[in-house]
């Protein structure tokens, strides 16, 4: 089951507890999340150079946090992208012209 999008304010509230001395649990506890969650987004934060004795993140900083979350973004290649590509018309038209009616 996915976890749902966390938002630009709830990363800023994780990072604003996590700097204020909570740990992951009581963070996640907290704000009904994941432990997970948190802990994801705690990683990123250390990867853009937060650190949980510094300054508060700068929004340019919380903006790639937000965009760390967000389904789809980092999706993998695979083999079969692009594999219905040459029959893309043809779904069109089936959908578009109500068969089914």
């Amino acid at each position: 089951m996915a976890c749902p999008e966390v938002s630009r304010m709830e990363i800023q509230e994780i990072i604003r507890r996590w700097q204020g001395g909570a740990g992951p649990r009581q963070i996640a506890a907290g704000m009904g999340l994941a432990r997970n969650t948190v802990r994801k987004y705690l990683a990123a934060a250390q990867a853009e150079g937060i650190v949980q004795d510094g300054p508060e993140p700068t929004e340019e900083q919380l903006s790639r946090l937000a965009a760390t979350g967000r389904p789809g973004l980092a999706r993998p290649q695979t083999a079969s992208d692009g594999l219905l590509e040459p029959w893309a018309d043809q779904v069109y038209q089936w959908l578009t012209e109500h068969r089914w009616l």
